[in-house]
């Protein structure tokens, strides 16, 4: 199958789930960030274990994570980097293999090897502009301010959540994009932004850099 086409697929199946509106719920964000992962790539050399990045994904379906292509383009350069899947809880990881690709839309599918996740249900409607979303994921300056080192970053461990407001939407030839302000560092990638009610709106992809002057998004 069309790796495009079976992301298109697999994304509808999960919109279906939600065919009625929740309600606004704190509680939500936070079953929300159990759905959320970290995604490390690791390589292996001489029997040794190299840790090579990381960023963040999220369950679409009990065995299957979507994150962004950019994060997982490494693999395609070297056979020997490997995928790990780190949840937000619990004391087992899992492995992870590549299923599909699209760099154009940024966006790739890693099954699980083994194990199960809740899914992450997805808002099946646009956002209004000024809509409070919440963007969820692993960021690296975060670890960094904590003194965590590789091997810490490779257990088990929440998610970071960052509030912010939708400031609108631009459609280009590639992908349409949501502008908004919550707070993304590298380790973000991949990571889903959510809505008030915990599900799904977009991924993280990149964010503005800011001169000190300009307002990031």
């Amino acid at each position: 199958m069309n790796p495009m086409r079976f992301i298109a697929l697999l994304i509808a199946a999960c919109a279906a789930l939600v065919a009625v509106p929740l309600a606004a719920d704190p509680a939500d964000i936070q079953a929300a960030s159990r759905s959320v992962v970290r995604v490390v790539l690791v390589a292996e050399e001489d029997g040794e274990t190299f840790y090579v990045g990381h960023g963040s994904g999220f369950a679409v379906a009990p065995d299957k994570i979507i994150t962004n292509a950019h994060l997982v383009a490494p693999l395609r350069e070297d056979a020997s980097i490997r995928i790990g899947i780190i949840p937000s809880e619990g004391t087992t990881t899992y492995g992870g293999r590549l299923v599909a690709l699209s760099p154009r839309n940024d966006l790739a599918l890693i099954q699980l090897e083994r194990g199960r996740l809740p899914a992450l249900a997805l808002l099946q409607t646009p956002l209004d502009d000024g809509a409070s979303v919440m963007a969820i994921g692993y960021p690296a300056a975060v670890d960094r301010a904590q003194g965590l080192d590789a091997r810490e970053t490779i257990a088990p461990m929440a998610p970071v959540k960052a509030p912010g407001v939708v400031s609108g939407g631009r459609t280009t030839r590639d992908f349409d994009t949501i502008l908004h302000t919550a707070a993304l560092a590298k380790g973000n990638s991949g990571g889903p932004l959510v809505d008030m009610c915990g599900r799904a709106v977009g991924v993280n992809s990149f964010g503005s850099l800011s001169d000190g002057n300009d307002a990031e998004y």
